[in-house]
């Protein structure tokens, strides 16, 4: 858990797509037009942890889908009252 709050706090990860909370909105902003009803980036950040879940069904054993899960968990801590 510790290293999937480094991951996603870290300087490296934002760098490349912003902090968390403006990545979320933006994805939401997407969602909600793609399926024409309002998607808050809480909403984002739990259906990409529910992205990791099916993904560990198929491979259980798979670090990097272990890490994502944390790493989202962390994203919607921090997103989670945003709309």
């Amino acid at each position: 858990l510790e290293r999937a709050k480094e991951i996603v706090d870290g300087r490296d990860k934002q760098q490349h797509y912003g902090p968390p909370e403006e990545s979320m909105s933006r994805i939401a902003q997407v969602w909600s037009g793609i399926l024409g009803k309002a998607i808050t980036p809480g909403q984002v950040a739990l259906m990409m942890a529910g992205l990791k879940l099916a993904r560990l069904g198929t491979d259980p054993e798979h670090a990097d889908s272990l890490d994502d899960l944390a790493g989202y968990a962390r994203v919607y801590e921090r997103v989670k009252g945003l709309q």
